[in-house]
């Protein structure tokens, strides 16, 4: 009889929960992606952090020391469009940051649109950016697409970040034009092609070049979200406004220098203050200050130790030319297929994806996966590769067992995705003009922070397993909206209050 009446409580309270949902929303949604923040960075800096920058987001929130991207290839376009949409590349369609598009022939930026045209700055051929090859949704549009009437502004150095956070129908996408030293955007967005007076009044106090792997880049960025929050007084309304910030200085310097490098703390170290100047803004500009804001931290990606620093370890690490490769694979197509005469047999490389022409295999009256299979022979002989995988093998579902398969499958998007993908083992990369870089799906390259942290979150610092795909359902859930279209992360109900487990 005791169980009866403890199980009838139980169901009513899980009834009195759910008729409280959604709870009150918060006034502001501030998202922060660090570009190329590795799980690590926040564990390892932690005794030299203020008590108002990374330890107050903590210490306020839920944590996740070990996030994670379950996809084949770790980057800054994949990694940004993952954030808010809740999607894997195969189904979002940003496998990569570029690729080789065989209807016009030539390589496909990610954020590329040669229908819009950049505003402000030094406007040149072929700047035009937007989401058009994004697919699907982010929270902000599905906030929009539910009629309520919330503003959602993106702001990063790198127009990729910018725009792949801020979807389709972001009141406002702006990044950094090096060479004008101005903050820009397209018509895409601005679409009387005005700069906003606020815009403008940012842009004139940016007097001097700034080297964005350095701190100054990190300055900019915050300086620019901190004008967004009061310019355009986000966060006092009576619905929720969205700010995505991405920090990308992190990236810049850590291809020149190398997570192990002393850079990268100092790096760090102003990360965390700028974190400290965005907590006191809200503090002091959003009405109800933060205990009306849910803020979150993530990155896009990690990165690998340098082959520097792995010299003396007695790890195995190396680097592979891709250009030698291609020579190579065209000399071998050429005495099994014939030459290729006027054309090449592979159009681009991009991180281990090769591309085939696709117009010569149809010439030569060849079947795609014939090629692939020979070029698949080539690159399975160089000893830094672990895997190597076709097109018809991913359609056929012939793949390497565990991991890898699952991420293939998570990853790769025909037409965008290479013919043939050569998965390195680890600490192998590419030949590179960077001192470091990111591309594989190991540990050090997939695994990122993950926090959530202010209004209606449980404190804690959370061992479970939490993908980057979580973050946007467990966010719509907190604002009570449906998740993105195309979304496959799961509620982290573990970190909400007032939600029965």
């Amino acid at each position: 009889m005791k169980n009866l009446i403890l199980c009838i409580c139980l169901g009513l309270v899980s009834i009195a929960k759910a008729d409280t949902w959604p709870g009150a929303k918060p006034k502001l949604v501030v998202l922060v992606v660090i570009d190329q923040f590795r799980a690590d960075y926040l564990s390892r800096f932690k005794n030299k952090f203020s008590e108002n920058g990374f330890k107050a987001l903590i210490a306020d929130g839920a944590y996740f020391p070990f996030g994670e991207y379950d996809v084949m290839q770790s980057m800054t376009a994949p990694g940004h469009a993952t954030v808010l949409t809740g999607a894997y590349p195969y189904q979002m369609g940003i496998p990569l940051n570029e690729w080789y598009d065989q209807k016009s022939k030539s390589v496909q930026y990610c954020v590329d649109d040669s229908s819009v045209k950049m505003v402000g700055g030094l406007q040149g051929e072929g700047d035009g950016r937007s989401p058009k090859n994004l697919l699907g949704t982010t929270v902000g549009d599905e906030l929009k697409n539910a009629d309520i009437p919330t503003r959602v502004y993106s702001i990063a150095l790198k127009d990729r970040a910018a725009i792949l956070m801020g979807g389709h129908r972001a009141d406002l996408a702006m990044w950094y034009e090096n060479k004008s030293s101005q903050w820009v955007s397209s018509d895409y967005y601005l679409k009387d092609r005005i700069v906003p007076a606020w815009m403008k009044d940012l842009n004139s106090k940016t007097t001097e070049k700034c080297n964005t792997t350095q701190v100054c880049g990190i300055n900019l960025t915050v300086q620019a979200a901190q004008a967004a929050i009061e310019k355009l007084k986000l966060g006092s309304e009576k619905t929720t406004d969205v700010l995505a910030i991405s920090f990308s200085s992190h990236d810049f310097a850590g291809h020149m220098y190398g997570p192990n490098a002393p850079e990268m703390e100092l790096m760090t170290l102003a990360e965390d203050k700028a974190i400290e100047n965005l907590r006191m803004t809200i503090q002091n500009k959003v009405p109800g200050g933060l205990k009306d804001v849910i803020f979150i931290l993530t990155g896009d990606h990690g990165i690998p130790p340098s082959g520097d620093y792995l010299k003396n370890t007695g790890i195995d690490f190396g680097a592979i030319d891709e250009e030698n490769l291609v020579l190579e694979i065209d000399k071998s197509l050429s005495k099994k297929f014939g030459s290729a005469k006027t054309s090449k047999w592979i159009n681009f490389v991009s991180d281990f994806n090769f591309y085939l022409d696709e117009n010569l295999l149809r010439d030569k009256k060849l079947k795609s996966a014939d090629v692939e299979n020979e070029v698949k022979i080539i690159l399975s002989k160089q000893s830094g590769f672990a895997h190597v995988i076709t097109k018809s093998e991913v359609e056929k579902r012939q793949l390497p067992p565990g991991m890898f398969e699952r991420q293939i499958l998570k990853t790769f998007y025909a037409g965008r995705s290479g013919h043939v993908i050569a998965l390195p083992k680890a600490f192998y990369t590419n030949v590179s003009h960077n001192h470091v870089t990111h591309m594989t799906s190991y540990t050090y390259d997939r695994s990122v922070p993950i926090v959530f942290s202010g209004m209606g979150i449980r404190k804690g610092t959370y061992a479970e397993k939490a993908e980057v795909v979580d973050i946007a359902p467990t966010l719509s859930f907190l604002l009570g909206v449906l998740p993105p279209a195309l979304n496959e992360g799961r509620v982290l109900k573990e970190i909400l209050k007032d939600v029965v487990h």
